[in-house]
């Protein structure tokens, strides 16, 4: 495979009780990209005055951040919450790269000839998202191929706002399956994790899965 791209997420580290656990697991994303991959850049989008300063990251730091869904719900913030915006912005950058992008939430791990996964999926298409279970669409890892970026972003912006629960960004990206596959694979947020699978990912992992990848020898 000899495929150009670029892997990014946003991140924020900013939520009391939690930081040491997020920034941790930052730390495992990174060595799971440097691992499972090879991107040609891995940017990252620090919202919220995070930061996570890494030499290994491009990191683009700014003090405000669009929001959450409860933010967006009750009017405190915009259209589009922090998450939707920070992964169409870096799939820009990817753009301008020259470069598919690859979504790979800050929360997700990857395991196996995943990102082959995800390009047979998307064959010569637009890309491909996740399966609708258990959410409307699996945006945690994404990929959009580079000469349909602009579309993929246009559509979404012109889209309506995420003020409510039934206009998420995994609605969003659902409602672009005339445009972006479905791939098929394990296991996303579902548990139990068959930790021996050839291929698969887990999103929002647990400090229990975190221990049992390391004892299998995989973070």
């Amino acid at each position: 495979m000899n495929n150009r791209y670029i892997i990014g997420t946003g991140y924020v580290n900013t939520f009391n009780g939690v930081d040491l656990f997020r920034r941790e697991l930052m730390e495992y994303w990174l060595r799971n990209n440097l691992k499972t991959s090879s991107p040609e850049l891995i940017f990252v989008l620090s919202m919220r005055g995070s930061r996570f300063n890494h030499e290994d990251v491009n990191e683009i730091n700014i003090p405000g951040n669009t929001g959450q869904l409860n933010e967006l719900i009750d009017g405190r913030k915009y259209d589009f919450s922090g998450a939707s915006a920070s992964c169409l912005t870096l799939a820009m950058v990817a753009y301008c790269n020259e470069c598919d992008f690859i979504y790979k939430e800050q929360d997700v791990l990857c395991f196996g000839n995943w990102v082959e996964k995800l390009y047979e999926c998307a064959g010569d298409g637009a890309g491909c998202m996740g399966p609708n279970d258990p959410c409307p669409s699996g945006t945690g890892l994404m990929l959009f191929r580079h000469a349909f970026i602009p579309k993929i972003v246009a559509r979404y912006l012109s889209s309506r706002p995420e003020h409510d629960q039934n206009s998420l960004m995994e609605h969003h990206f659902h409602e672009m399956h005339d445009l972006l596959r479905t791939y098929s694979m394990g296991f996303d947020k579902k548990r139990p994790v068959d930790f021996d699978a050839e291929t698969f990912f887990i999103h929002q992992p647990s400090l229990g899965d975190i221990e049992t990848l390391k004892q299998k020898g995989l973070l």
